[in-house]
């Protein structure tokens, strides 16, 4: 027996021990509408399971109910979410039949049921993906193989759109399953790592008697779309514009890793997402969630999201116009490092804390933010900081930003300055003005381009004296300028500590001159005495 076979044999047997006997039944709900309820595990037996059960329905009953009056649909048993036949020879073919409407039981399922579907339940389905393999002796085997994944665009079959505007009624955007307003996902999902993959991808090319066909299809796979793998894959319920809450599944053999681009992209209700959580002794807490791909829950209408302690990259823009997204929080020893552009642009936002690990903050990540007044920045590590993070931002004009580290542009913006010659700067545009006044215990850093005045505001940042000058150093931020640090004891502010200062102080403890109360305050008793002409002379003595 030779390897292919050895292996189209084991994977029909992994297969078959998910088998049991296909059936499906259908029941009329108050509203009129039907529930079925379907075990299949049939290549490709979804539509036929049902076609035949409503038929039988419908002859028992003397009704007419068609795939449009279902409202309601669990199935269990093997669901194939992409079919692909490796016969026809060509890549277009395959990736076409991998993220198009291809006859498999997912494409049925949006195909008829899209726009009238309330409630799908698959809490009981395993994905799997049907191949039809030619072998060598020119006999073609199929195989229904597990994925455990949801591969992309498993409910959406639309044409990808790449815009940052708001989705607009456009007739290509309605391919989404935009009557559903419950799903519920296999308890059996699962999410692989890059190299799994490709530990995957080389057995699969075991199936592939054209070694040209081969490899293209394990690049497609294994490096164009390893991220399809994570679990949830790229647009799987893009445009389900009544969905309202969603939970991802934990499976303690190999978490779900995240959540691909697009994903939830413009479910207009969608209000609630959670990240089940291991129970177990070993691994209590955790999600396995690592990534959050661009776009994923953009449009949305979340108020509200717990970001697991295993994400550590935050995509563009992806949570970008979730209006009513009020509350972000990170959760446990957070090990998020990546936050990316226009991340949370335009969102309800009123506070956020970063976590300790976050290396990199993208441009225009906090844009549009109108309610917007507190950012703290945990920990102790360099930061790059992208341009406009805190454009048109009103309440951060007289807002709070804490951070406690040393604060540079990021490399994309530094290349920006050095080919274009400018900068916009992290600050630019804050509360619709161009300058913010910044206070590091005490130490001014002001705009160069227009001078401070009442109507700027001040923006409050509360980083380490050490670091003061770092701001100014780090290319990029050149237009900021710092006042040099209040000189201890120079009671005149001309830069040096003499009798000069002694005779000041007398002059404004006798109310004939006015300093600074901060200067004056010698020995910091909140004070302004004869006391602190003592201690300036004690320190002018060196005593």
């Amino acid at each position: 027996m030779n390897l292919k076979l050895s292996l189209a044999i084991a994977f029909m047997a992994i297969a078959s021990t998910f088998c049991w006997a296909q059936k499906a039944t259908i029941s009329e709900n108050e509203n009129g509408k039907l529930n079925v309820v379907v075990t299949s595990n049939a290549a490709n037996g979804l539509q036929a399971l049902v076609d035949t059960a409503l038929s039988q329905y419908n002859s028992a009953n003397g009704t007419t109910f068609g795939t449009a009056d279902i409202e309601s649909l669990k199935v269990g048993g093997n669901l194939v979410a992409f079919n692909v036949d490796f016969t026809k020879g060509t890549i277009k073919n395959i990736i076409d039949l991998i993220s198009g409407d291809n006859g498999d039981d997912a494409s049925y399922i949006w195909s008829k049921m899209r726009g009238t579907l309330k409630k799908l339940d698959l809490s009981s389905a395993t994905f799997n993906a049907h191949f039809a393999v030619v072998a060598s002796g020119g006999d073609t085997t199929n195989l229904n193989i597990p994925i455990y994944v949801m591969p992309p665009k498993v409910f959406w079959r639309g044409v990808d759109i790449d815009t940052d505007i708001a989705p607009t009624a456009s007739e290509r955007l309605k391919n989404g399953m935009s009557a559903l307003e419950e799903v519920k996902l296999p308890s059996s999902m699962l999410g692989f790592s890059k190299s799994t993959i490709q530990t995957l991808g080389s057995l699969l090319k075991g199936f592939i008697t054209d070694n040209a066909v081969a490899e293209q299809v394990i690049k497609y796979i294994t490096e164009d779309n390893a991220d399809a793998f994570l679990g949830i894959g790229d647009y799987a319920f893009a445009h389900a514009t009544s969905l309202k809450s969603v939970s991802i599944p934990y499976n303690m053999l190999s978490p779900v890793k995240g959540i691909g681009a697009k994903a939830f992209y413009n479910t207009k209700s969608l209000t609630n997402v959670t990240f089940e959580k291991s129970t177990s002794f070993l691994s209590k807490g955790k999600t396995g969630i690592n990534s959050i791909c661009e776009k994923a829950f953009a449009y949305s209408a979340l108020t509200e999201v717990n970001l697991p302690q295993e994400v550590d990259s935050i995509a563009q823009s992806a949570f970008q116009g979730c209006a009513a997204l009020a509350n972000v929080n990170f959760e446990g020893t957070n090990a998020t490092r990546h936050i990316g552009n226009c991340a949370f642009m335009g969102t309800a936002i009123s506070s956020i804390k970063f976590p300790a690990r976050v290396a990199y903050i993208g441009d225009e990540a906090l844009r549009d933010c109108k309610n917007l007044s507190s950012v703290d920045i945990l920990g102790t590590d360099a930061l790059a900081l992208g341009e406009k993070v805190f454009y048109d931002t009103p309440g951060m004009k007289n807002g709070s930003f804490t951070c406690a580290r040393t604060v540079v542009p990021t490399a994309i913006e530094l290349k920006k300055k050095a080919l274009l010659g400018g900068y916009d700067g992290t600050f630019a545009g804050l509360g619709g003005s161009k300058t913010a006044t910044a206070v590091q215990h005490g130490t001014f850093i002001t705009n160069a381009e227009k001078p401070v005045n009442e109507g700027d505001g001040t923006l409050n940042i509360n980083i380490p004296e050490n670091l003061r000058k770092a701001y100014c150093a780090a290319p990029g931020w050149s237009d900021l300028l710092v006042a040099p640090v209040p000189l201890f004891g120079d009671v005149n502010a001309d830069g040096q500590v003499d009798v000069s200062d002694v005779t000041a102080l007398i002059s404004k403890i006798l109310g004939e001159a006015e300093y600074d109360d901060e200067r004056c305050d010698i020995d910091a008793n909140s004070t302004i005495d004869v006391s602190d002409v003592t201690a300036l002379i004690t320190y002018i003595l060196g005593n």
